[in-house]
């Protein structure tokens, strides 16, 4: 009997349909209901939001923009603009996400353009930002907003 089912689908034209029944009866249940993201995936993605406007407007030179990230209680916060042009590449390394605060850990590389000449830096910082405002509240380490010193 078995044989002669197999037969049966191996000769006719239903062979892919009963295949993809097959395939299709123990996948069912995966396509079901809505997939919600969890908090933490909403907060991390909405940081690193932030941080890439941050970068953005500052690289477009649009200081006001990219003021307006920062929170006024980071009051030693200071934007470098001695540059003509930069180009920022930044990677996330990881996120924390602890109390009401979310760190984000990257490492970034920058290609400044000064009056004539043309430098690169780059380093690892951490930037703060606050879940009750959405803004940056504290960067550690190389900072990514400071034109590198001139050779003399």
């Amino acid at each position: 009997m078995i044989i002669g089912l197999y037969h049966f689908i191996k000769s006719s034209g239903i062979r892919l349909f009963f295949l993809m029944a097959l395939v299709s009866i123990p996948l069912g249940g995966c396509g079901g209901g809505e997939v919600k993201s969890n908090r933490d995936s909403i907060l991390t993605a909405e940081a690193i939001a932030m941080a890439k406007k941050i970068f953005d407007n500052y690289g477009s030179r649009d200081f006001d923009s990219a003021h307006s990230y920062i929170s006024p209680t980071f009051e030693t916060f200071r934007f470098d603009t001695n540059f003509k042009k930069i180009k920022h590449t930044i990677s996330v390394h990881r996120v924390k996400i602890a109390g009401q605060k979310i760190r984000i850990v990257l490492g970034w590389e920058a290609d400044w353009t000064l009056d004539s000449e043309r430098t690169s830096s780059g380093g690892q910082c951490t930037m703060t930002f606050s879940m009750d405002s959405g803004k940056l509240i504290d960067l550690d380490g190389d900072n990514p907003f400071a034109v590198p010193q001139r050779e003399k």
